[in-house]
């Protein structure tokens, strides 16, 4: 792939309203995204040990991002205002994705199931994968 992709939970809420966030403030198209039950998560994901990572993952180049790794450098190529967001990374890693673990252990609970997929418009659709 020529560009990132961005996995999510496409039964999570949080993670549904993340990626809509994304595609929004994206103006350049910097990503592609897959829900992590879809084909393209089962090719990219298959061998790699995070296979079962219950997390937003980032798969850029040879690189592979999870939890706060992931979401801080998503936000860091959205540009200004977000990409201010980046300073939370003099935060430790390990608090950071003790803080991610806690929101993803309780979205459910805290944001619900998605009980219907939201239409993304033409332009948004270009960036979506199965």
């Amino acid at each position: 792939m020529d560009k990132p992709i961005i996995f999510f939970d496409g039964d999570c809420a949080l993670c549904d309203s993340f990626v809509g966030f994304v595609l929004k403030a994206d103006k350049l198209q910097t990503f592609y995204f897959a829900p992590l039950q879809g084909e393209t998560a089962k090719k990219y994901l298959a061998n790699q040990p995070l296979a079962n990572v219950d997390s937003v993952i980032l798969v850029e180049s040879s690189q592979t991002l999870i939890k706060s790794d992931a979401v801080l450098t998503i936000v860091s190529k959205l540009g200004l205002p977000w990409s201010i967001l980046q300073i939370f990374k003099i935060i430790p890693k390990a608090l950071r994705d003790w803080f991610y673990d806690l929101v993803a252990k309780n979205r459910i609970k805290l944001f619900g199931k998605k009980d219907v997929c939201s239409l993304p418009t033409p332009r948004e659709r270009q960036q979506i994968l199965d």
